[in-house]
């Protein structure tokens, strides 16, 4: 019996901690980017895209004109404000060079991060501190009529 309690704790926790992640998939973002821009070691031209998050960890970005998008894997790191009303992108940009740099949904606790490309690092080495950029966008619930 004591073992059937723990098993069933343990399967309780699993389905609360999840909850954050499956509803995060269902919420896309549309935000409109006026700069060329990178995400990962992939360059994407300024325009509107979506972008949602698949598995837990995989920013999916897709261009709204059927041009190219991007897939890149992404830490959730704890946010400050989890009261946050609007949905957002944050670049780091290094003079006229934009790279993704964060992905964050409103009413979570948390965003994705990405990782610094080789290409980032390399323009860091040579530039100052980048100055942080913040784009909000559209947050709606893919299963929900608009």
């Amino acid at each position: 019996m004591k073992r059937v309690l723990v098993i069933f704790a343990t399967l309780s926790a699993i389905i609360i901690l999840s909850t954050g992640a499956i509803l995060a998939q269902s919420t896309t973002m549309i935000a409109t980017i006026p700069f060329d821009f990178s995400v990962g070691d992939v360059m994407l031209s300024g325009g509107e895209y979506s972008a949602k998050i698949v598995g837990g960890s995989l920013l999916v970005l897709q261009s709204k004109d059927g041009g190219p998008g991007a897939n890149v894997l992404t830490i959730p790191i704890t946010i400050k404000d989890p009261n946050q009303t609007r949905a957002r992108l944050v670049f780091a940009r290094y003079g006229d060079v934009y790279f993704l740099r964060q992905a964050v949904w409103p009413g979570y606790d948390h965003a994705y991060e990405t990782s610094k490309s080789k290409h980032e690092v390399e323009i860091a080495r040579n530039r100052n501190n980048p100055k942080e950029l913040i784009l909000t966008g559209d947050s709606r619930a893919a299963n929900l009529p608009r």
